[in-house]
């Protein structure tokens, strides 16, 4: 077993669904499912009764969730307390992927060559939104990079699982997602595209975790529309290429979004944004490097838009 499968079964005890623990934990409920069925079949037990409505944890879930908790506990305290000897020039980054691609890596050069006799440290990790604010909270990050998705049919996430009140969350910057099609697609000669024309096709389905596209197929069946998912692939220019072949059609950023001459990039007629959050945890010292790293990110950004 390991601390994620761990996480998962707390996720799921905690909130007595796999769909609820789904979001918390930003995956999918295929993975969490065989993340909880890899662990009963470690610990050859069932620690979960599925057979009623709400989930429940069975007397050897109940055993096992005791000595869990102590566990999750136990970690978060030993992470805070290296936390205190980590060096003070060292910067750790959590981002939801993609990010990178979404104009991150000029200003973080330039802030590397302001710091460069500092003998600065950059860590990068990339993780779904919630994991990415759990590493924030619990210490293992310094500031987690995170998106959101914005649209009359798309619940944002934070009114889904709610918002840490501990974190300051700054909008750096904002995208507009685009529907992706081959040149050949009746719909690529609209100026904008429908969410009934659009789901009317066959879908290539995005498992990135930059899109938490989990959470659009929810909000899709959530408005009555029933996607056609064709394929599931967790690779940008895999997806690019079925697009191409006239496999189906998909969905981005278009910041992620270069010049193909296969493919036609049509907004949609409600159009859904993506908003890029700083989240930090505040502290009384604006010279921290957390603090700088923040504001020179909002500086470049203005000095780009004007």
């Amino acid at each position: 077993m390991d601390l994620f499968q761990l996480q998962c079964f707390d996720s799921v005890a905690k909130n007595e669904s796999f769909t609820l623990a789904s979001k918390e934990l930003a995956i999918s409920q295929s993975a969490l499912s065989k993340q909880i069925s890899k662990l009963e079949m470690e610990v050859h037990a069932t620690l979960f009764d599925r057979s009623k409505h709400r989930i429940s944890l069975t007397e050897a879930g109940k055993i096992f969730a005791l000595h869990n908790s102590q566990i999750l506990q136990d970690y978060s305290q030993l992470k805070k307390a290296m936390n205190d000897h980590s060096p003070a020039n060292e910067l750790r980054l959590i981002l939801t992927d993609g990010i990178l691609n979404h104009g991150l890596s000029k200003p973080l050069i330039s802030f590397l060559n302001i710091h460069y006799d500092n003998q600065l440290r950059v860590t990068i990790k990339t993780r779904h939104t919630n994991r990415a604010l759990s590493d924030l909270l619990e210490g293992r990050a310094d500031v987690a990079i995170t998106s959101e998705l914005l649209s009359p049919y798309l619940i944002p996430l934070e009114r889904t699982n709610g918002y840490p009140n501990s974190i300051r969350k700054v909008k750096w910057c904002e995208d507009q997602f685009y529907a992706i099609m081959p040149k050949n697609n009746p719909l690529s000669s609209h100026k904008t595209i429908t969410w009934k024309e659009y789901t009317s096709n066959r879908l290539i389905y995005l498992n990135h975790v930059f899109f938490d596209e989990y959470m659009i197929a929810d909000e899709f069946y959530a408005q009555g529309y029933r996607p056609n998912v064709a394929i599931e692939c967790d690779r940008f220019d895999t997806m690019l290429d079925l697009v191409a072949s006239d496999v189906g059609i998909s969905m981005s950023p278009k910041c992620l979004l270069k010049e193909d001459p296969r493919i036609a990039m049509v907004p949609f007629t409600d159009p859904v944004h993506i908003n890029i959050y700083l989240n930090t945890i505040p502290n009384n010292d604006q010279d921290s490097l957390p603090e700088r790293f923040v504001k020179h990110l909002l500086d470049y950004q203005k000095r780009n838009d004007s």
